[in-house]
């Protein structure tokens, strides 16, 4: 079972150019590996950290949004652990309410339901003419 998590990543920001799309590239694999999806990554960039961290001041910021079982967790982190470019990680569960899509079996009940009634309509005319005619 697949649960859903936020991936808080924090990257050297003198790290050679393309090293954090590298390393959103190798997450995204591990994921895929695990089982799970990213659903979605947003850069922000280099930021002014409100501490410093190992003598940086600054970090590159990214936050990646995947669906993984629990089970993989371990390895992400010892993947970040291992890469020196990586100042911080943090992964937490994702909370926010999940948007489904409708299903197209309630569409079809709408469009059966619309059918049935135009029936009924029709069927309370044909009985209401044969009233007038016995009248």
């Amino acid at each position: 079972m697949s649960r859903r998590y936020e991936l808080t990543l924090i990257v050297n920001p003198q790290a050679p150019d393309g090293a954090v799309d590298d390393l959103v590239a190798r997450f995204d694999r591990l994921v895929s590996e695990a089982g799970g999806r990213s659903v979605d990554v947003n850069r922000l960039g280099a930021r002014k950290l409100a501490y410093e961290i190992g003598r940086q001041n600054r970090g590159d910021y990214t936050f990646i949004r995947f669906e993984a079982p629990p089970e993989a967790l371990p390895e992400f982190d010892r993947a970040f652990k291992l890469d020196e470019s990586v100042l911080r990680h943090m992964v937490v569960m994702d909370e926010s309410p999940v948007e489904e899509e409708p299903e197209e079996e309630d569409e079809e009940a709408d469009e059966a339901g619309g059918d049935e009634a135009e029936d009924g309509v029709e069927a309370d005319a044909g009985g209401a003419g044969a009233n007038e005619e016995a009248a």
